[in-house]
């Protein structure tokens, strides 16, 4: 009885390790994925400041040229 107790617990331990290893696997590209998209969002947020800011010193430039 106490080698099919040690079998069972044997193949138990690789069941469990390999159940860790797919959730950490998983958690991982989620992970990644998340970031990728909030480092997405921001360079967005970047790339839509920039052209307001820029016509914004255009039209500063244009009136002090004026003046």
């Amino acid at each position: 009885m106490d080698v099919w107790q040690l079998i069972l617990y044997g193949v138990a331990s690789i069941l469990a390790l390999k159940s860790l290893l797919v959730l950490m696997e998983y958690h991982k590209r989620r992970y990644t994925q998340q970031l990728l998209s909030e480092r997405q969002d921001g360079q967005q947020q970047a790339d839509d400041e920039t052209p307001q800011e820029t016509g914004d010193r255009t039209v500063a430039d244009s009136s002090d040229s004026a003046a």
